[in-house]
């Protein structure tokens, strides 16, 4: 729950008789008035008065017993929608490339700066703060699965305070790697199934899962239809150099899903380098563990390459190869140098043999 607890104490009428009866009731109340004072007129007028006065309360409480007054004693919580701003944790937001600071530095100080703004929106949203690399985690939560939440002060002092969100330290950035469509399919789960109403995603686009190989294949018309399911909007700041971090990836492996037991199956290897110098690199496939091969690929900056290894399936069943380039000096996102792929061994073709 989230917001300020709210009391509530009110009265509610519960009639004892259904609709009509109920005035059908309070018109016989008033005939019975009618016909005492019809039945008092051989008394002196004062004496009939206080008698039609005492009848009159009478009936009058008769008639609101019959109204059910209840005394209804409420209370409960103000639920705001939540607001996401969700931050990449990779580790290459350390890279230093933002005037002479890392990116999570001018995240930080991008989060300080607007400290006041933040808790403003925090009357009005729930505001969570989480963190995506491999997975989604909080930052700065007592419950890291649902996030740092903003609001009150109590909580506002919190997140100003050293490593919350709103102190001016680092965002945190030890991640592997960053699966940003992951991290936003993840969210209805971390909000206990409430649907955010809106997200602000800050990261430096170093991201190398399907969401992020989908963009470099065919742009944002590519990654609209993966993020139709959301449901909610996002925005985006970008961080760091238009270049990009210094990195050295296996951009795609392109291998067939099936082959034949015992025939060589072709496997095409693309491979991206930028800001780390022409170099020359080596480009490993293994087989269950096993080293099957190796090729050197001289690379420009920026530049791609192509290497194409070629397999051979021994055995019917599924196998799985692992494709790696070692990683250089500077290589700030060792995670994308290493690609893993699956391809399905079947019977050789058969053969027809025809008996007359």
């Amino acid at each position: 729950m989230n917001g300020d607890l709210l009391q509530r104490v009110e009265l509610i009428w519960q009639p004892l008789l259904p609709g009509a009866w109920t005035w059908l009731a309070a018109l016989g109340l008033l005939g019975l008035l009618g016909l005492s004072w019809w039945g008092s007129r051989g008394a002196p007028r004062p004496r009939r008065i206080a008698l039609l006065a005492l009848r009159s309360l009478a009936l009058l409480a008769l008639f609101a017993v019959a109204l059910g007054p209840t005394r209804v004693h409420s209370e409960g919580r103000s639920v705001r929608d939540p607001f996401v701003v969700l931050i990449d944790g990779s580790r290459s937001m350390q890279v230093q490339d933002a005037e002479g600071a890392s990116r999570a530095d001018q995240v930080g100080a991008w989060l300080a700066r607007f400290g006041d703004a933040f808790e403003e929106l925090a009357q009005d949203y729930d505001l969570k703060f989480f963190l995506v690399d491999e997975g989604l985690r909080a930052w700065g939560a007592e419950r890291p699965e649902q996030g740092a939440s903003l609001g009150g002060r109590e909580r506002g002092v919190a997140a100003r305070g050293g490593g919350g969100p709103l102190s001016g330290d680092p965002s945190p950035s030890d991640g592997s790697s960053t699966d940003l469509g992951a991290g936003l399919f993840a969210l209805r789960d971390a909000l206990e199934g409430n649907k955010p109403a809106g997200v602000l995603l800050v990261s430096d686009g170093a991201d190398r899962s399907g969401l992020g190989r989908a963009f470099d294949a065919g742009g944002t018309e590519a990654v609209q239809p993966m993020l139709a399911g959301l449901r909610f909007p996002v925005s985006t700041w970008a961080v760091g150099s238009v270049d990009g971090p210094p990195d050295l990836a296996v951009a795609d492996v392109n291998a067939p899903p099936f082959g034949f037991v015992r025939r060589p199956l072709t496997v095409d290897v693309d491979l991206t380098s930028r800001g780390l110098g022409r170099g020359r690199h080596a480009v490993t496939l293994r087989g269950e563990g096993e080293l099957l091969s190796s090729q050197i690929v001289d690379l420009a900056d920026p530049g791609d390459g192509r290497v194409t290894f070629e397999v051979k399936p021994e055995r019917i069943g599924y196998h799985t190869y692992t494709v790696e380039v070692a990683v250089p000096a500077g290589d700030t996102i060792p995670g994308n140098n290493r690609y893993e792929f699956t391809v399905k061994a079947v019977r050789d073709r058969t053969r027809i043999h025809q008996v007359t």
